[in-house]
């Protein structure tokens, strides 16, 4: 048996069970923490779900930051493992999921792809699978690692042959439901991340629009937000200073409040996000 019948031998008995598990997918009330490396420094800024856009049969969920024009729209085929993305008004394949090693396919910039390997990394609360992507169509090519449930190793929706110069991206932190999935730290084998430290939830909320409508209320109270709020708490406080209502585990665009046995006053709501204060506004309750 030659060297290279064995490697691919090897790699199929180490990823033959892979597909046993249940797919898990990317958009889900999803959220990544980025660190953006230019020359001479570095910002770390959140990607969070901003609203959907229908382009020609195709609904979209658009996602974005308050740190950058940039948006992006994407869409995902949950029975067949696919994750498609519109650029330039064009439906286009972005991650497949249901690839084996030795399997090939092309990518939106034309070039081929084999899978070399599917292995698994470890997350907080478990493991997924990462998948390595080798551009045989040219060696200069960029190649591509995949992880799922979260998107690409660097920026997560962003390809490696988008970004073929500076600045560099890194994947910090990736969220479902306001949980810490993808973990620096941790798929790299040493310390966790402390993604909450990061100091990046509160700026990106204050750059972000957060509305309060309608103030004065008398009955019911929405708070909507270009950013999604992921696991955050609601703390209401009335003009002594005690806390007369509070909610957990908020996820979504909107917030709805209602008055219940409120009597009419004065009243200071706050919004915290990963323990960090986002928002905070005085609310006028009506009888």
């Amino acid at each position: 048996m030659n060297t290279k019948t064995y490697i691919y031998l090897l790699l199929i008995l180490v990823t033959g069970n892979v597909f046993s598990q249940a797919y898990i997918p990317v958009l889900n009330n999803s959220s990544w923490v980025v660190t953006v490396y230019n020359f001479g420094g570095s910002q770390t800024f959140t990607i969070s779900q901003i609203g959907q856009e229908t382009v020609g049969i195709y609904t979209y969920q658009k996602f974005g930051s308050p740190s950058s024009s940039a948006e992006y729209l994407l869409r995902e085929d949950v029975a067949s493992r696919k994750v498609y993305k519109n650029v330039g008004g064009a439906d286009v394949l972005f991650f497949d999921f249901n690839l084996n090693v030795s399997d090939n396919i092309t990518l939106a910039n034309g070039e081929n792809y084999v899978v070399l390997a599917i292995t698994n990394i470890n997350v907080n609360g478990g493991q997924r699978r990462q998948w390595y992507l080798n551009n045989i169509s040219s060696p200069f090519g960029f190649d591509e690692v995949w992880v799922e449930g979260v998107g690409n190793t660097e920026h997560p929706l962003i390809a490696n042959y988008e970004m073929l110069s500076d600045p560099v991206f890194a994947l910090r932190c990736s969220f479902q439901n306001g949980e810490n999935i993808y973990n620096q730290g941790i798929a790299n084998g040493g310390t966790a991340t402390d993604c909450a430290a990061l100091g990046i939830f509160e700026a990106d909320y204050k750059a972000s629009k957060i509305i309060f409508s309608p103030n004065p209320f008398q009955t019911d109270l929405m708070i909507s937000s270009e950013l999604s709020f992921n696991n955050s708490t609601l703390k209401m406080y009335n003009a002594m200073g005690q806390m007369v209502k509070q909610m957990d585990h908020l996820s979504g665009n909107k917030i709805s409040l209602t008055k219940d046995n409120l009597t009419g006053g004065l009243y200071l709501i706050q919004l915290f996000e990963n323990g960090k204060l986002v928002a905070s506004e005085k609310i006028l309750v009506k009888d």
